[in-house]
């Protein structure tokens, strides 16, 4: 698996990596689809 990371890294990171993936293919998406989550993911605390 490479690095030693907790699984909650490496979710996050595929997450952000597949939102910004989204982004840049499909612009129209950006506001009604990213950026709630986004918004979401700023409210989970941090453990």
């Amino acid at each position: 698996m490479g690095l030693l990371m907790a699984p909650r890294q490496v979710a996050e990171q595929s997450v952000i990596r597949l939102l910004g993936s989204i982004a840049s293919s499909a612009p129209y998406l950006t506001r009604k689809f990213i950026e709630p989550r986004l918004i979401f993911r700023g409210n989970v605390p941090v453990q």
